[in-house]
């Protein structure tokens, strides 16, 4: 039996502007005892994980996910570290997996870090576009619940794929707005472009989902820690869906005549991604407070306006009548 585990992970590093991605990886019903790391002080490898040769084999032949880097049977594999449920003897198998043991869970347990092969969904297809993570979860649901396979998705991979379903409403109903980040070194401002959700509609998901978070999802991280440090439910989401929308965005090929229309504004910035100014301009720097004012204008009519406008059409009260 194979559980499916996954989620959304910043990246380890301290740049203003973090970036993410997502990762996947096996658990099995299989207990493989791993040599500890030659390194000192690196956490143990995880008894259940599908290392990867096995991982490699599973995603092509189990799942048969096309989605390679030009050569064959090529998939973007990294470690990156979990900290998961343990006693004594070690990880807790998942309560998708518990079901098919013959093992008890044990009481009490505590949160241990435990090193785990993953495979990293977001990479270059052959039309060179990024695989959009919402539709590659789209696709993973499906050919795991519709095929006879021997694996189910764990509850954290599940809780992803839900909220990920959620997006394409934000593209289809224009609930997104370019963005600007401005990070201030002393005297000097750095300011970064990209595109984030806003609205109030968005506002309501990040109410529903937020606190349904499992734990799970809230504990990866591609660099070791001496303790947990979860992050927190609406942060991580609001990250992954700035990252997705930025990605699309930027990804999309648009038409000369439309990039000549918006070349030089914040729009056209945002949407090729090809402004990130050190040492910013005072001009740029006014182009920044000018759109902070109008986000600001944008987030209040959208969530705090006691009163929507609408359109209203009443039947005639005489079949007749206009």
């Amino acid at each position: 039996m194979y559980v499916l585990h996954g989620g959304w992970i910043p990246s380890a590093t301290t740049a203003f502007v973090q970036e993410g991605q997502f990762y996947l990886w096996v658990e099995s019903s299989n207990w493989r005892s791993h040599r500890n790391s030659t390194q000192k002080n690196q956490p143990r490898k995880h008894p259940r994980h599908l290392a990867k040769k096995a991982l490699t084999e599973f995603l092509r032949s189990t799942l048969k996910l096309k989605f390679d880097l030009g050569s064959t049977d090529s998939y973007p594999i990294e470690t990156a570290y979990f900290w998961l449920p343990a006693n004594g003897k070690g990880p807790l198998p998942s309560p998708e997996l518990s079901r098919y043991l013959d093992e008890p869970v044990l009481e009490p347990f505590t949160l241990s870090l435990w090193q785990v092969t993953c495979c990293q969904i977001t990479v270059l297809t052959g039309t060179g576009f990024l695989t959009p993570v919402v539709a590659f979860l789209r696709q993973l649901y499906q050919t795991v619940t519709a095929g006879n396979l021997d694996c189910q998705l764990g509850a954290d991979l599940l809780f992803w794929y839900r909220y990920a379903q959620t997006l394409p409403d934000l593209i289809e109903g224009d609930h997104y707005i370019p963005a600007l980040k401005c990070e201030q070194q002393g005297p000097q401002y750095n300011i970064y472009t990209g595109w984030t959700p806003l609205g109030a509609r968005y506002e309501q998901v990040l109410e529903t989902y937020a606190p349904a978070m499992p734990l799970a999802c809230r504990l990866g991280q591609l660099a070791p820690t001496e303790q947990p440090t979860p992050y927190a439910p609406a942060a991580l989401l609001r990250h992954f869906s700035a990252c997705w929308l930025t990605d699309i965005v930027t990804q999309t090929p648009f038409p000369r005549a439309f990039l000549s229309q918006i070349e030089g504004t914040v729009v056209g910035d945002c949407a090729t991604a090809t402004f990130a100014a050190k040492n910013t301009t005072p001009e740029r720097l006014k182009t920044y407070q000018q759109w902070q004012a109008w986000r600001d204008l944008i987030s209040r009519s959208q969530t705090d306006s006691p009163f929507y406008l609408t359109f209203r059409l009443d039947a005639p009260r005489q079949p007749n009548d206009p």
